[in-house]
């Protein structure tokens, strides 16, 4: 068979990175997680700007009025994503004075994007309404510097009326999901846009030691939302029944005083702590708080013990660095015998929650009890800040019971697809890391545990039933490999998790294909992950509120279930904008898929995709946008797009 031959200059890189890797043991798979604080907060403002851009560019294709400056902001967000993600930025291995101003960059550019979607949510909802001329809506989170964590807003009730909540789907699919908002008191009620009364529960705000705020409260709520819809709800002070459910909380290995909160003496009585939904069960150590098995119904039960582990940095003249991750030998848990963690367990009839305060790490694991993928997987957010510890890199452990065949795992490459790993004995542990951008997963012929990340990672599998996700790492060494420092610039982290256990409807019939896809399950999970609710909030004293609609979807109908709208970008120096769609591949194999989804092979009218504005001519691009390909054709504008591609139309609006 005929090939290209190889470029020299790829070919001169490979080999020095190879010949280093194979005659020193030295492995470039530190990068994958060093600074990972970054690399999560490049996430949260890819799909911030993708928002920014969809809103904008329907303003622009419904000829709204617009702020003069956001085309300005627009194009300072975007070329600061792509500064960051300029192979110094992303991968965490620039110098402390220049991830500071990288870091700037990207708080900037979070606030534009926040910026663009205020005020063009407000002009969607309002139109060409004088009333959209200032900003009526407040943020639901902003950070105060650029390595701070986000801060949700407190939402302080009044008698005089409620506060309207805006909360806008960023997916082109419905969407079913469980809200978070922190309020100042617990006796609440939340309505929807028709004056039903919504499910919500009302959950403590813990400290960092577990202790609960006596000023602040959790209120948990569920919600519908249209795909690509804005919609409202309200919070309301409540009284007596009318308010929503009080969790319960209970406290192991430390005790507290409050008065709203109770706690649920059966939770004792176990060994081991048991919560339960409608679609699992999730047992957790009574001893560490962190998981222990989860159970699907009519099926056993199957074991997922986590544990937080540390490896050490191999001392002498070479070390872990930026880029190279150099262990001293095997991990050892930080949870000793003698180890006594504070666990703090929230029960309630929406969710249930529980937080170990384990050393360095924070993990806190929550399981919904409501439909969809957030009652089928249990969420995890782990918070590490390791600023005190010294070459020391630190890990979550899935320790399973599922038997993955010959050290055999799954990652994805960019979220596009997955690709089989091996652990290979003859190569050194660091050898056998490799990097996990959204997903890893080990299977055998009945089930799957993946774990979804909502930041790239190192990832490994080193013994059967095993994955392991690394956190942070802090090292006091430059690896001699350009940075010329070490890392020690480490803050507290958060990082963002689904874990999903899934059964085949059909047993696996070839044990370790080359390739591998996502079930349908975890492609939701994924995204929800990535794009959450955008939640911004108003007072009913606002001159805004009775122009408000009750709600507004963006789609005309939901595309097919398994095409992802990546993004509606405008031309800013011409009226045009540009469609760029996904149509995923998944393992069909699992039965998962939700009553809504309708895939209609793929195909997607294109002329009325939106509403309140038509298509009047549509055109296939290069993904760089650059180049025409061909016309689309036909009234309807229909267009079919193949399984795993990824496809661009330029959209030229009808403007009435």
């Amino acid at each position: 068979m005929y090939s290209l031959p190889p470029s020299p200059h790829i070919s001169q890189q490979s080999r020095a990175v190879h010949g280093c890797q194979l005659t020193q043991r030295k492995y470039w798979s530190g990068y994958y997680t060093t600074r990972p604080f970054y690399k999560r907060m490049d996430r949260q403002l890819e799909a911030r700007l993708r928002l920014a851009e969809i809103l904008y560019s329907l303003c622009v294709a419904r000829s709204l009025k617009i702020y003069p400056t956001l085309p300005n902001l627009l194009t300072s967000a975007r070329r600061n994503l792509g500064l960051f993600q300029h192979h110094d930025g992303i991968t965490g291995t620039a110098k402390d004075k220049v991830v500071v101003d990288y870091g700037r960059r990207i708080l900037a550019a979070l606030e534009h994007a926040d910026t663009i979607i205020q005020h063009s949510s407000q002009a969607l909802l309002l139109g060409n309404d004088t009333v959209a001329d200032s900003l009526h809506f407040s943020l639901g989170e902003s950070r105060s510097t650029q390595d701070s964590l986000p801060q949700p807003a407190i939402v302080r009730l009044s008698l005089d009326g409620p506060q309207t909540l805006l909360l806008i789907n960023p997916l082109s699919s419905p969407s079913q999901r469980l809200v978070y908002v922190t309020v100042d008191m617990h006796s609440v009620f939340v309505t929807d846009n028709d004056n039903g009364t919504v499910s919500c529960q009302v959950n403590p705000v813990l400290g960092g030691d577990g202790s609960p705020s006596n000023d602040h409260y959790k209120l948990v709520f569920l919600v519908s939302l249209p795909a690509l819809g804005l919609v409202q709800y309200h919070l309301w002070p409540a009284a007596g029944s009318q308010s929503c459910s009080l969790s319960s909380l209970n406290s192991f290995h430390y005790s507290y005083q409050h008065s709203v909160f109770s706690e649920q003496q059966s939770l004792h009585e176990s060994k081991d702590i048991s919560l339960s939904t409608d679609t699992m069960t999730a047992v957790f150590s009574s001893d560490t708080g962190l998981l222990h098995s989860i159970t699907r119904p009519g099926a056993e039960a199957v074991g997922v013990a986590m544990d937080v582990v540390m490896y050490g940095s191999r001392q002498g003249k070479q070390r872990s660095g930026a880029y190279i991750f150099l262990p001293d030998g095997a991990a050892g848990s930080i949870l000793t015998p003698d180890t006594r963690p504070r666990i703090a367990v929230t029960t309630g009839p929406l969710v249930h929650e529980v937080v170990s305060y384990v050393g360095v790490v924070s993990v806190q694991q929550r399981l919904g009890n409501v439909e969809g993928v957030e009652g089928k997987s249990v969420a995890v957010t782990t918070f590490t800040d390791i600023h005190q510890e010294m070459d020391k890199e630190v890990v979550m452990r899935l320790r399973s019971s599922i038997s993955n065949d010959n050290g055999v795992f799954y990652t994805d490459l960019n979220g596009l697809q997955l690709v089989r790993r091996k652990t290979m004995s003859k190569l050194p542990l660091q050898g056998n890391v490799y990097p996990m951008p959204t997903m890893a997963f080990i299977q055998d012929s009945h089930h799957r545990l993946s774990v979804l990340g909502a930041q790239p990672q190192g990832v490994a599998a080193l013994k059967q039933g095993w994955l392991e996700v690394f956190l942070d790492r802090r090292l006091s060494k430059d690896d001699e490999r350009g940075l010329g420092q070490g890392v020690k610039d480490n803050k507290l982290t958060a990082a963002h998790f689904r874990i999903l256990l899934e059964t085949r409807a059909k047993p696996l019939t070839e044990s370790s294909p080359q390739l591998a896809y996502p079930s349908f399950l975890s492609l939701v999970a994924m995204d929800t992950l990535l794009h959450h609710p955008h939640v911004s909030f108003t007072s009913s004293q606002s001159k805004i509120f009775a122009h408000l609609p009750a709600s507004l979807s963006l789609l005309s109908h939901p595309i097919p279930c398994d095409i992802f709208m990546l993004n509606l970008r405008s031309d800013l120096s011409r009226p045009k904008s540009a469609v760029i769609l996904h149509r995923r591949g998944y393992d069909c194999t699992f039965t998962s898929t939700p009553e809504w989804c309708q895939t209609s092979n793929g195909t997607v009218e294109l002329s009325r995709l939106f509403t309140g504005v038509t298509v009047a001519m549509a055109t296939e691009m290069y993904l760089s946008l650059l180049l025409e390909k061909t016309a689309v054709s036909g009234a309807s504008l229909s267009v079919t797009i193949p399984p795993m591609e990824i496809q661009a139309f330029s959209l030229q609006w009808n403007h009435h």
